[in-house]
């Protein structure tokens, strides 16, 4: 139901947006690779969200281990008051809200009333169950920093009838998928 060319779409713009999603000093060391399985990303815990649309829906997971090279790369910032410290679990789950809401911004560019949820935080044991979402397609990739593996992403696609996306460059000063403020 998901066809080759949307399925390449869906790598492409999970793997931009782990990369922008990460803290600004971060990027530029960045080193994604995308995996066959969930097997290979899987860890102790994950960050789950989701984004539903009238023609799909998908499921972002940041799997981690809590390891603490997560600390160096989501810690406090720099000029950030030490006593303001925000768990890190806290600053995973804001990046899988980045992640996941520059997904949503490619697609509210084609697809309006596109929506995100709340994330969820899982532990690995649940990973097992994954299947009881019926999604039609998976895509693992590796999120490395500075050498050495940060944590691993899923994208899970799922529909209930065939669809095709294909990412459009949208004109300068237009958006979709932002939070608005009133």
């Amino acid at each position: 139901m998901i066809s080759p060319a949307t399925r390449a779409q869906f790598e492409q713009l999970l793997l931009s947006a782990l990369q922008e999603g990460l803290p600004a000093p971060w990027r530029g060391q960045t080193m994604l690779q995308p995996l066959p399985a969930l097997a290979q990303v899987r860890d102790t815990q994950a960050v789950m969200l989701s984004i539903a649309t009238f023609r799909c829906r998908l499921h972002v997971l940041v799997h981690h281990g809590l390891q603490p090279r997560l600390q160096r790369v989501f810690g406090p910032a720099q000029g950030e008051e030490p006593g303001a410290a925000v768990p890190v679990t806290d600053r995973l789950a804001e990046y899988g809200n980045l992640v996941c809401g520059a997904i949503n911004r490619e697609l509210g560019r084609s697809w309006h009333y596109a929506g995100m949820s709340t994330p969820s935080h899982l532990t690995g044991l649940a990973l097992d169950h994954l299947d009881l979402l019926r999604d039609q397609h998976q895509i693992h990739a590796e999120v490395g920093v500075a050498g050495e593996r940060l944590l691993g992403a899923s994208l899970l696609i799922g529909s209930h009838a065939p669809f095709e996306f294909q990412c459009i460059d949208a004109p300068a000063g237009q958006t979709a998928g932002e939070l608005e403020f009133f």
